[in-house]
């Protein structure tokens, strides 16, 4: 059954997924040098090969509990862009405060804890980086010590640099207003971080420099130690005939998986871009399944070495179609996996409203969950002012990437063939016949909430946050405390 709490605390059902059995193996020699994260997802694991826990046993469920707010404390603030990750017991949620634009003097990137039991723990949040400027678009990884916070930053006044911080497990800002990870010429942006949970931890964005032929972003990166950069300014990750955006990086328990969106000539929509960085930094090709690349979300699963994406696109160029696509990456070292359509989310949206998305592994299996919009203004389906915005989850098969609370057919492992035709076959139809559309885990009528994050505990928990709209200027983090 999958759920949802009312205001009685109670779940009440609104789908069936299909259920798989677990198929495990580990070694369990050298069980105790596992990080926190690690030993939770090999308990998992070793429970699967006695046989008393599955991936999705018959009869489970996932839970949202009642949505909250990250900072009960806090009067007013326009927070924007949160993300989180867990490590040593708690969850660290970090945001933009401000929204970086014309007319507005500067931004700042701040903070606050919650408990693996979803409790704030920090009613007032605090300041990770309040330096003169903007700061944006933070990103959060926790290295096994620390948690390590990456944003992009405009102190200088003349063009966006990468900074990033260290903050410790009871909240203490190790690097006051942050250092620079890359302070180039040129414009460094969209950070994301990925950590080995052993200390050492990745940093990637997109990046366009003086002299660039063409001038295009490519994607640089570093692995960061003890709040150091290996190397000052970064390396360059990719070397590709267009530009790349919004990379996203996720360590499978052998190397960093990265992916990123580049735009096509012509009215093609975004289209994916995958490259892999070893344990010492060096990037290498990596082709794993295509995925659309309008939104998307990447997550991984360490003990298990499997990797996960979750991806939202329009089918052309003026097309108010919504497709939805989820890619199993079971081998991260080749890249070999396979791909599901998706059916049972919204398949029509206004344009310039695209639906994010975020990704997790929950130590069961992994979890996505996406913005849908239920109300636009006005009758026409092609209006661009949303009413409200509601999150839906899902959970994903660890063992195939198939749905399991929303409807799916596999397709060909390439975002080459025509999708088009995907939707129109048997095979989606009767997906689709099942009406199986998920869990809604916050909605609230005539508000917008956006901007998706998730992180986990490993325990069959995560943690899902996000932006609330309570008026023009007015966001504040809240958060959902999801279950299996």
């Amino acid at each position: 059954m999958f759920g949802v709490k009312g205001a009685g605390g109670q779940a009440s059902p609104i789908g069936v997924g299909g259920m798989r059995p677990a198929a495990c193996n580990m070694d369990m020699e050298g069980f105790g040098m596992l990080s926190a994260s690690e030993r939770a997802y090999a308990f998992i694991l070793a429970a699967c090969l006695a046989g008393s826990i599955s991936a999705a046993a018959p009869g489970s469920e996932l839970k949202a509990d009642r949505p909250f707010d990250i900072t009960p404390g806090l009067e007013g603030g326009d927070q924007r862009w949160p993300d989180v990750a867990f490590g040593k017991g708690v969850y660290l949620v970090v945001w933009q405060e401000g929204e970086a634009m014309a007319g507005v003097k500067d931004t700042n990137i701040s903070a606050a804890r919650v408990s693996a039991d979803g409790k704030p723990l920090d009613q007032q949040g605090f300041a990770v980086c309040s330096a003169a400027g903007f700061q944006a678009y933070p990103m959060v990884a926790f290295d096994g010590a620390n948690f390590l916070v990456a944003w992009q930053d405009y102190r200088n006044g003349r063009d966006w640099d990468l900074y990033a911080a260290r903050v410790s497990p009871d909240g203490k800002v190790l690097d006051a207003d942050g250092f620079a990870v890359a302070a180039a010429p040129g414009n460094q942006i969209y950070p994301a971080v990925a950590s080995d949970g052993k200390g050492s931890s990745l940093i990637v964005w997109s990046d366009v420099r003086p002299g660039f032929q063409p001038e295009l972003y490519q994607l640089y990166g570093t692995l960061v130690r003890d709040g150091k950069p290996a190397e000052a300014g970064g390396r360059e990750l990719s070397k590709a005939p267009f530009g790349l955006l919004r990379p996203y990086a996720a360590w499978d328990g052998e190397g960093y998986g990265i992916v990123a969106s580049h735009n096509t000539t012509g009215w093609s929509p975004g289209q994916p871009w995958s490259v892999r960085v070893s344990p010492d930094g060096q990037a290498g090709p990596w082709k794993i399944p295509g995925f659309m690349a309008q939104t998307y979300c990447f997550a991984a699963a360490p003990v298990v070495k499997k990797a996960f994406a979750f991806s939202n696109g329009r089918g052309e160029h003026g097309s108010y179609n919504n497709w939805y696509h989820a890619v199993f990456v079971k081998d991260p070292a080749t890249g070999a996996g396979s791909c599901a359509m998706v059916a049972g989310l919204q398949d029509r949206f206004a344009p310039r409203n695209d639906m994010r998305c975020a990704a997790a592994f929950d130590g069961k299996n992994f979890v996505a969950v996406v913005e849908q919009v239920p109300e636009l203004a006005g009758t026409d389906n092609r209006d661009h002012k949303p009413v409200s915005v509601k999150m839906v989850a899902s959970r994903f098969s660890i063992e195939d990437g198939m749905p399991l609370d929303l409807g799916g057919c596999a397709v060909q492992a390439s975002n080459k063939g025509d999708l088009r035709a995907v939707v129109h076959s048997a095979e989606y139809k009767q997906a689709a016949e099942k009406k199986l559309a998920g869990v809604t885990v916050a909605a609230e009528p005539g508000v917008q909430l956006r901007h998706p994050a998730l992180a986990s505990s490993g325990d069959g928990r995560s943690l899902l946050v996000y932006s609330r709209r309570g008026g023009p200027g007015k966001f504040n983090i809240n958060g959902v405390l999801l279950s299996e």
